[in-house]
C-alpha cells in the first residue's frame, strides 16, 4: 500500500528538504572556516619544570635521553653503595632501576616509544647493551661488537657506535651490523648520533666530525679557523639534514651547525653574551639544539633559529616567570623532535646532582608527524570560503 501524504504536509516536507539544502552550505562553510582557524597559533600553557627525584639513599641522578613522545626519560642513578645504575623515569613512575648486579650501568638514550633503551655496562668493557621492553618488563642483550654506542633512531632498530677494532659501525636490531669507516692511523673513531629513521650518522673521526650517509658515503665536515684542527658530531637533526658538534676556534671551542647548504656554522652570534661550547642534541627539522657553555660552572643552554643561543633558565624565569627554586641547570642533554621537552641535570636546591625535565615547550619548531600548510593552500581555502560567502546570497534557478 502506497502512503497518501497530505498536500499541505507535502508541502511542509518539502520546504525541509529545501532547507537542508540551503543549510548544508553554511555547514560547509564552518568547516573551511575550521580548517583555517586550525591552521592559525594556539595559546600554549606555561611550560612545566620538574626534578626528577634521586633513588631513595642515593645521592645522584643524571637524565641523558628522552624519547619522542616526551613519556620516558633515561639515564643513572646512583644507589646508596654509591654504584651508577640504569634509571627510567616515566609519567606515573622512577626512577625505576634497571639492574646490573656487581658493575655500573647507565642508558644515553631511547627509542620514540619508550620500548628500547641504549646504553652500557661497565664490567662487560663499556659493552653498548639495549633493554627492551616486553609486557611491561625490560630484558637486556648486548648487540653486536659494538662498544661506546650513545644513541638509538628513534624508530628503535638502529645504533651507531664503534667496535673493538677501532672501525665506526651501525647495528641493527636483525642481528646485522654494517661497517661505516676505519679510524685513521694511530687514532680513534665513533658513531655518536643517527636520525629518526636511520639513515643518517655523525660522530668524530680522528679529530674531524664527520657525516655518513646510507649512500655508504663518509664526509668529513671541517672545523673552523683561527682554532686548532678539532671539531667533532655530536648530533643529527631527526630528518638527516643538520648536523650539530662543537669545534676549536678562535674563541676556544664552539658548538656549531652544519649543512650541505651553508657548511659550518657557529651557533653563537658575534654579538652574544653567552658561548655554546657544545650541541648534544637537536630537533627533528634542526630548528632548535641544546647543549652547554665551556668551564668549570656550566649552565645548560638552547639555541634556536630565531632566538640564537640563550640560557635554559632564562628559558623558563624570564619568558614565563618560573621560580626555579634554586635550582642550577647546568647541562642539557637531549630534546624531543617537536623541541616540547628538554631533560637534563643540574645541581637542586640541597646542592646535590639531581637529573631534570622541562615539558610543554613551545619553540616554534616542526614536529616530524605536523604538518603546516603551504600558503597557497591558506589563499586557495580562503578564496574558497569567499566564493561560497557569496554563494549563500544566491538561490538555485528553480529553488524556493
Amino acid at each position: 500500500m502506497h502512503a497518501i501524504i497530505p498536500r499541505q504536509a507535502a508541502a511542509k516536507t518539502g520546504d525541509r528538504c529545501s532547507a537542508a539544502r540551503r543549510s548544508g552550505r553554511p555547514r560547509l562553510a564552518a568547516v573551511v572556516l575550521a580548517v583555517i582557524i586550525g591552521a592559525a597559533p594556539v595559546a600554549q600553557a606555561a611550560p612545566v619544570f620538574q626534578g626528577l627525584g634521586l633513588y631513595p639513599g642515593g645521592t645522584r641522578s643524571f637524565a641523558y635521553g628522552v624519547s619522542a613522545d616526551g613519556t620516558t626519560v633515561v639515564g643513572q642513578v646512583a644507589l646508596p653503595s654509591n654504584r651508577l645504575q640504569t634509571a627510567v623515569w616515566t609519567a606515573d613512575a622512577g626512577p625505576t632501576v634497571l639492574p646490573t648486579p656487581s658493575s655500573n650501568a647507565g642508558a644515553f638514550d631511547v627509542s620514540e616509544d619508550g620500548s628500547r633503551i641504549l646504553g652500557y655496562v661497565v664490567s662487560l668493557m663499556l659493552a653498548s647493551s639495549v633493554w627492551t621492553k616486553d609486557s611491561g618488563t625490560y630484558t637486556r642483550a648486548n648487540i653486536g661488537t659494538l662498544v661506546g654506542a650513545r644513541s638509538i633512531s628513534d624508530n628503535g632498530l638502529f645504533v651507531p657506535g664503534h667496535t673493538t677494532d677501532n672501525v665506526a659501525a651501525r647495528w641493527q636490531t636483525d642481528g646485522t651490523q654494517i661497517e661505516l669507516g676505519a679510524a685513521p692511523q694511530n687514532r680513534t673513531i665513533n658513531a655518536l648520533d643517527i636520525s629518526s629513521d636511520g639513515g643518517v650518522v655523525v660522530g668524530v673521526r680522528g679529530t674531524e666530525a664527520f657525516r655518513w650517509t646510507e649512500a655508504d658515503v663518509m664526509i668529513g665536515l671541517g672545523e673552523f679557523s683561527g682554532g686548532s684542527d678539532f671539531s667533532s658530531a655530536h648530533a643529527v637533526s631527526g630528518d638527516g639534514v643538520a648536523v650539530f658538534g662543537r669545534s676549536a676556534s678562535d674563541r676556544g671551542v664552539e658548538a656549531f651547525r652544519w649543512t650541505e647548504a651553508d657548511g659550518m656554522q657557529p651557533l653563537t652570534g658575534p654579538d652574544s653574551p653567552y658561548l655554546m661550547n657544545i650541541a648534544n642534541a637537536a630537533t627533528y627539522g634542526g630548528e632548535a639544539a641544546v647543549g652547554e657553555s665551556p668551564g668549570a660552572r656550566k649552565e645548560a643552554m638552547i639555541w634556536t633559529a630565531e632566538a640564537g643561543v640563550r640560557l635554559v633558565e632564562d628559558l623558563l624565569t624570564v619568558d614565563h616567570q618560573i621560580d626555579l627554586g634554586g635550582w642550577q641547570l647546568t647541562n642539557a642533554l637531549d630534546i624531543t623532535p617537536d623541541g616540547k621537552t628538554i631533560v637534563g641535570f643540574g645541581i637542586n636546591p640541597a646542592g646535590q646532582t639531581e637529573a631534570w625535565k622541562i615539558s610543554g615547550l613551545d619553540l616554534g619548531v616542526t614536529g616530524p608527524a605536523e604538518e603546516v600548510p603551504e600558503p597557497h593552500t591558506l589563499a586557495i581555502l580562503g578564496a574558497g570560503l569567499v566564493a561560497l560567502g557569496a554563494g549563500l546570497g544566491r538561490r538555485r534557478p528553480g529553488a524556493p
